[in-house]
């Protein structure tokens, strides 16, 4: 549960990608049970903006909103194998999330 938000109903829970430091750079090479959890904030009232490059990278499938209405995490299905995820947090400041799925990619062709 996000800022009020159930993300996701699996029992063992989901692999989440912390993307809440900003100057950070994470990489991601796995799916988990849901897709890429990613979290953006720990604040639920300040949230962030997600950026995908290519913009067509991966759709959002759920989301949990700050009391701002930014976005604190995202559940992401990737239409790509590769792509990046910037989160654009208060400021100048952002995290830079590169997913490089490879064979565990299991969506449309990239």
């Amino acid at each position: 549960m996000v800022c009020g938000t159930i993300m996701a109903d699996a029992a063992s829970g989901s692999v989440v990608t912390d993307g809440t430091a900003p100057g950070r750079t994470v990489h991601v090479g796995n799916l988990t049970n849901v897709g890429i959890a990613l979290l953006a904030t720990r604040d639920c009232g300040h949230g962030a903006t997600l950026t995908f490059n290519p913009s067509v990278a991966a759709d959002l499938v759920k989301t949990a909103n700050t009391q701002d209405g930014k976005t604190a995490a995202a559940i992401l299905a990737p239409r790509k194998a590769s792509f990046t995820v910037t989160i654009q947090h208060g400021g100048a400041a952002s995290t830079v999330i590169v997913v490089n799925l490879g064979k565990n990619f299991t969506g449309p062709a990239s």
